[in-house]
């Protein structure tokens, strides 16, 4: 699959041009092949949130390239991994020197997990 790398900078956004061969392939395909470190669908995501483009205009996945498109990649800023506090309704049913007990009603969530960015109820 060609193409012509015009710019990288910073490492948060790059831009491809399109050569002759790869011509009419999906968008989302042509980007995996060149973006470093993302998967097809780690770059459908960017997609799907905006963070690609054909010249100006934003694009679906399945949007095909043309020679000479101008396809720029610009990731968001990254957000922290580390969890933060979230205020959550707990009581403290009992707390001396060295334990705590609290009541957590069923269905809070309180760490984050795959789907689950951040605590909820």
């Amino acid at each position: 699959m060609g193409h012509r790398h015009l710019a990288t900078a910073p490492m948060s956004k790059l831009v491809f041009t399109v050569a002759t061969d790869s011509a009419g392939t999906r968008v989302d395909v042509y980007l995996a092949g060149l973006v470093p470190g993302c998967s097809r669908s780690q770059i459908q995501r960017l997609i799907r949130g905006g963070h690609v483009l054909i010249g100006t205009r934003a694009v679906r996945p399945d949007t095909a390239v043309r020679a000479g498109d101008v396809v720029t990649v610009e990731a968001p800023p990254p957000t922290s991994a580390a969890p933060g506090p979230e205020p959550l309704p707990l009581s403290v049913v009992y707390e001396d020197r060295d334990l705590i007990v609290i009541d957590k009603p069923a269905g809070i969530v309180v760490h984050p997990g795959a789907g689950t960015p951040a605590a909820r109820w």
